[in-house]
């Protein structure tokens, strides 16, 4: 929208990231052209390649190439020393992150970027931007969901996942000055129902974060329609500047569903990519 500021949000999800890819690539072929990328998890790395690539290619080139769980992490049930730190081993990702993130290409890239990271000794949300002398390993942190993958360590200091307190980094593009906002979420805002019994430590640690990205996404969401409504009604709030904000979101319906986070199979990602972009072709074109 000419005159506007475009801002791109993209939620956590694990391998649900392939959803949110089918819906970067629809946005991508009808012409949002975002001047802004915020994201935590999963989002992070998909919002981090858009960002440097200014397109979506890479990103879908590097989750078709993806084999199998192994290539994302490995589990260290029967490498006990290990499931101190963890119960997965995301050394894998970590090569991932090596080997497509350029941080010289990401810096001369005109689209901001924002990645959120939780620091375990403050307890403190902190926004990550693409000049971070060392955005690689930030974004790794970005991913870390604790207990399931290793707390990633930087200058004495511990980092996890951003979900631990802002799944989707709406605020992030709000304060950059963007005035229209797609966020891509990862799951229904209806929380869809799981008919399974959760009988693994990985599986709850998932499920329970599942639960926390939607609760704090509705939270904020609330937050930005209330304030749009505010300014339409023209209500004036002492000490804020706010304007209309255009919101999109993009998200699965109750009835649909990415499925599991963790799993990384070929089939699952391509029918997840195609379902994606499903979504984002229907939501974008019917409910807007």
């Amino acid at each position: 929208m000419p005159g506007k500021k475009v801002g791109v949000v993209l939620s956590g999800g694990g391998a649900r990231g392939a959803g949110q890819l089918g819906m970067m690539i629809y946005l991508d072929e009808h012409g949002v052209q975002p001047d802004f990328v915020s994201g935590i998890s999963v989002g992070s790395l998909n919002g981090t390649i858009w960002a440097q690539e200014g397109n979506t290619k890479l990103i879908e080139q590097i989750w078709r190439g993806i084999r199998g769980n192994s290539d994302i992490y490995k589990t260290n049930w029967f490498r006990p020393w290990k499931l101190i730190r963890a119960i997965y081993d995301n050394t894998p990702l970590w090569k991932k992150i090596n080997k497509y993130v350029d941080p010289d290409k990401l810096r001369q890239s005109s689209i901001e970027l924002k990645i959120g990271v939780v620091q375990l000794q403050s307890g403190a949300y902190s926004i990550v931007d693409k000049f971070h002398p060392h955005f690689q390993k930030m974004l790794l942190a970005s991913t870390a969901i604790p207990i399931a993958f290793p707390v990633v360590h930087y200058q004495g200091r511990q980092y996890v996942d951003g979900g631990v307190r802002n799944c989707a980094p709406l605020k992030a593009a709000i304060q950059s000055g963007c005035d229209k906002i797609y966020v891509l979420h990862c799951y229904s805002m209806d929380m869809e129902e799981e008919r399974k019994e959760y009988n693994n430590l990985a599986a709850i640690i998932i499920r329970s974060f599942a639960i926390l990205y939607n609760e704090i996404l509705r939270n904020d969401i609330e937050i930005c329609e209330d304030i749009n409504r505010a300014v339409v009604a023209k209500k004036v709030i002492p000490g804020k500047n706010y304007r209309l904000i255009d919101l999109k979101i993009i998200a699965p319906s109750k009835y649909q569903s990415f499925g599991y986070e963790l799993d990384f199979s070929p089939k699952i990602i391509a029918r997840n990519i195609e379902l994606g972009y499903t979504i984002a072709k229907y939501q974008l074109n019917h409910l807007s």
